[in-house]
């Protein structure tokens, strides 16, 4: 598409609703009662009125290329005929067509559709609803969503309808006046925020801060934290929206984590179809590596991990947090949480920890063996096809790790024994092999700093051997 062609911030559609208030007015009233559930979102950094659309609000995420999409809303107050739809359709495409993978989803908010048309939001509704129960059997879903393409097809032509399948959903939203616009931003303040204790008349208050706020920054960014501090302020609730940052590590088994930034790791879960070769550990190491800077960047320090893992993610998401860039991590273990600054005056020796330091290297590597009440020496020098043991630095523990201050003894002992190591051989990378619980890979990963690069492996029970996987400088 010609740069003539694309939607621009000074074209007739990017200027022209700045004259109708009515209209406006509706669109101030949906980007609010919207505006509760995004802020549950870590991801959500601001939203414009009057931009390139009538809302437009953004998202942080590691998946797009920009690292960043956009949710956009073309409300529509008054009566749509079937031509009117169409044309939202239509520009909803334009923009798609013009900015390719900027956009998460467009949506149609409007009171109602022509009669002829209301199985658009019937039918979607439904199989939007019904996925989730469906999801183990693909069949079901994919043939519902074909019958919804064909039946999109028939009603807007081959290229519109099956653009609008995968890309469009369709809001029926009535404000008939300002009371209604209150009500709804009440109910979903309710819904996302149900602890928040607060009176009507603060709630009032609130949604008319916001008013004020968005008609001064009409067609300009409202920010995140401009929002939260109006809500603050007139709700009397100080630490609304001030929890440590939620990072979810999802396997396939995970629903949806709407209050966390989610990091799809289910292709990195080992099981019957193993792991991925390691080649094609990126696919993680840069997603996590981009949440980190953007977290950083945020001023987000304390980051609160939950999910499931297996060891070699374990040790690329401390990795990707680590201490040497100003951040403390709390996990979660069977009976509570861990904590990465619950810090022990212990030491090492004490606790039980042994080692044997390497004689030397290995094609210019030195190897580390780790192991806790299992030592995966044997597997290690099968794997690497080793005759002598004492070519592989080998660190042992006899018993099982029990306290988040445990913990942080092990990792103190393991980083002061390879530093060690490293001082003396001045290996060009480092091969870790470990066998032990997934809280020290990633309290190990976390520590991991000023030192050469690491291959990490994780070991194959057909196989017998260990298999690389992520590679961490």
């Amino acid at each position: 598409m010609s740069e003539e062609m694309k939607p621009t911030l000074t074209d007739a559609k990017g200027s022209g609703g700045l004259v109708a208030q009515s209209g406006f007015d509706y669109q101030l009233w949906e980007a609010l009662a919207r505006l509760p559930r995004w802020l549950l979102q870590p991801t959500f950094e601001s939203f414009i009125l009057e931009g390139l659309e009538d809302i437009e609000a953004r998202f942080f995420t590691p998946y797009a290329p920009e690292s960043h999409v956009i949710d956009r809303f073309q409300a529509k107050r008054g009566s749509l005929t079937k031509s009117g739809i169409t044309e939202v359709l239509s520009s909803f495409l334009k923009y798609d067509q013009s900015y390719p993978g900027t956009a998460h989803v467009q949506t149609l908010v409007t009171p109602s559709l022509p009669a002829s048309l209301q199985w658009i939001t019937r039918d979607q509704t439904r199989i939007q609803k019904a996925r989730p129960f469906y999801k183990p059997f693909a069949t079901v879903t994919s043939t519902s969503d074909l019958k919804l393409r064909d039946d999109l097809i028939k009603e807007f032509g081959e290229v519109l309808g099956d653009f609008t399948v995968n890309n469009v959903d369709f809001a029926l939203h009535q404000y008939t006046d300002i009371q209604a616009a209150r009500l709804a931003f009440a109910q979903a303040l309710e819904v996302a925020f149900p602890t928040l204790d607060c009176t009507q008349k603060q709630v009032r208050a609130a949604f008319d801060d916001l008013v004020t706020l968005a008609n001064e920054y009409r067609g300009t960014e409202i920010t995140r934290d401009q929002t939260i501090q109006v809500l603050r302020t007139a709700l009397d609730a100080p630490t609304l929206i001030d929890d440590p940052l939620q990072v979810h590590i999802r396997s396939d088994r995970d629903p949806e984590q709407l209050q966390a930034i989610e990091i799809d790791a289910s292709a990195f879960a080992g099981g019957e179809v193993g792991f991925p070769e390691a080649s094609e550990w990126s696919a993680l190491t840069i997603p996590l590596q981009k949440v980190a800077s953007w977290a950083h960047q945020g001023g987000h320090h304390r980051i609160q991990l939950t999910g499931s893992y297996r060891l070699s993610t374990a040790f690329a998401i401390g990795a990707a947090f680590r201490a040497a860039r100003g951040f403390d991590l709390d996990f979660q273990v069977r009976g509570g949480w861990w904590r990465t600054d619950d810090h022990s005056h212990q030491d090492g020796e004490s606790l039980g920890w042994q080692t044997q330091q390497a004689t030397g290297l290995v094609d210019e590597h030195l190897v580390i063996a780790i192991g806790v009440l299992r030592s995966p020496l044997q597997e290690v020098m099968k794997t690497l096809r080793i005759r002598d043991q004492h070519e592989i630095m080998h660190l042992q523990l006899e018993q099982a790790i029990t306290s988040s201050q445990e913990l942080q003894t092990a990792v103190n002992y393991i980083k002061k024994q390879v530093v060690q190591a490293v001082s003396t051989h001045r290996p060009k990378a480092l091969h870790v092999f470990f066998v032990g619980p997934a809280t020290l890979a990633l309290a190990l990963g976390h520590r991991w700093n000023a030192l050469p690069p690491v291959q990490w492996y994780e070991f194959q029970a057909k196989s017998g051997i260990y298999q690389p996987t992520c590679w961490v400088e």
